[in-house]
């Protein structure tokens, strides 16, 4: 049985975890579990009383298709033009702060009609609504009751099941409701308030280090079983209606793993926020492999705290490789030039074993600019495949 205490934990890491490149916060959960068991109190009262931000309850059973903003209307256009067709921006949106954003709830998310599923498939991966872009801090959570016992539920199309994290919600255990409980008649706050600036910033500034170790793991994953890349289950699999491995839900996976890291998720934690995108079968593929490889920490190893001794595996080493080049790559990365040195004095030892795994960090590097002297003995069998690739010159770190 999981707890509430867990389930939150796994909430927070979602809501504080960079979604792309941009800068956008929150990976997009759903919560699943029996009625009654607390899901939407739990959730509402976390987002409002512990991160203080308003959060916005959309229930398509109650809504309907406007407020997904699905339903078209006409708009004169400006000095006399012909009239068009708009969507409308929900007037919920001016409810958010706009230093610390907050969340769309979309409660009993399953409910949805099919033909409005399309439109909901935006909001979740797009952050669209009508005619309106989400702002990058307002995230987007979901909870539902299991189908086959949901009101008028239907099972979600793949490829909006391939953007949801499933994650499973059991009932409070007797202890949970008896703390609970407690805390009413006392008064007290429930859970302790956060300083969500101040858990962004703690997140954006330890994401780079997080980021990199996942990819390099997810990289190295790939390299040894590629079978598990893209592997949609077919139409008449109940498994296509939830999570599955897609390049898309892999991204979002990666993300998790990374997140798991940064806020402390224990294993159990971890594994589920990663299989809540690409499956338990895809999860426990990767995990296990990742057991077996057993790799170091990049940044120990860029600094000489960790040795690494390079060795018949190629997919360690290419993994070791790539996580230390994707921590130097970036300008504010610190000690960046002596880091930089040390990753290519890995790299020519890692070559002597095979020069293919050398290359993907070595790119990374040269398109850098961090090409120090201790990378030209490395660089004189490289150069035709930089060349190959459009980097030319040697700029130095």
């Amino acid at each position: 049985m999981t707890t509430i205490a867990s389930r939150l934990r796994i909430l927070h890491a979602a809501m504080f975890t960079p979604a792309n490149r941009h800068g956008r916060l929150g990976l997009t959960v759903l919560f699943e579990g029996d009625p009654g068991t607390a899901k939407s109190d739990a959730i509402e009262e976390y987002v409002h009383e512990t991160l203080g931000m308003h959060c916005e309850v959309l229930s398509p059973s109650e809504r309907g298709e406007a407020a997904f903003g699905a339903t078209p209307y006409p708009v004169q256009a400006k000095k006399g033009g012909p009239t068009r067709i708009s969507y409308p921006t929900p007037d919920w949106l001016d409810a958010y702060d706009a230093d610390i954003g907050g969340a769309v709830f979309v409660d009993e998310a399953n409910t949805v009609n099919p033909v409005l599923q399309a439109p909901m498939m935006g909001l979740i991966g797009a952050r669209r609504i009508g005619g309106a872009l989400l702002p990058d801090n307002v995230r987007v959570i979901g909870a539902c009751n299991p189908v086959d016992i949901a009101t008028n539920g239907h099972d979600f199309e793949p490829a909006l099941a391939n953007r949801w994290c499933f994650l499973r919600w059991d009932a409070p255990s007797p202890e949970e409701r008896r703390a609970y409980n407690a805390r009413v008649v006392q008064g007290a706050k429930l859970r302790e308030p956060v300083d969500t600036k101040a858990e962004e910033a703690r997140v954006r500034a330890a994401w780079p280090a997080a980021y990199a170790r996942a990819i390099s793991l997810e990289n190295a994953f790939f390299a040894a079983c590629p079978t598990w890349k893209n592997k949609m289950p077919g139409r008449d699999d109940p498994r296509i209606h939830r999570a599955w491995p897609s390049d898309r839900s892999w991204a979002n996976a990666t993300r998790a793993h990374a997140a798991s890291m940064i806020h402390g998720l224990s294993e159990e934690e971890r594994d589920e926020f990663i299989a809540g995108f690409v499956g338990e079968a895809a999860c426990q593929a990767f995990t296990t492999w990742m057991e077996k490889a057993d790799l170091p920490n990049a940044e120990d190893v860029l600094d000489g705290r960790t040795p690494f001794v390079p060795d018949h595996r190629m997919d360690r080493n290419g993994a070791v490789l790539t996580a230390c080049a994707a921590i130097v790559s970036p300008k504010e990365c610190p000690n960046r030039v002596a880091r930089a040195k040390r990753l290519w004095e890995l790299m020519l030892s890692v070559s002597t074993h095979s020069m293919d795994v050398v290359i993907p960090a070595a790119l990374d590097l040269a398109s850098a600019r961090l090409i120090p002297a201790e990378a030209d003995t490395l660089l004189a069998r490289l150069d035709p495949i930089l060349e190959a690739a459009g980097i030319g010159g040697k700029g130095r770190a």
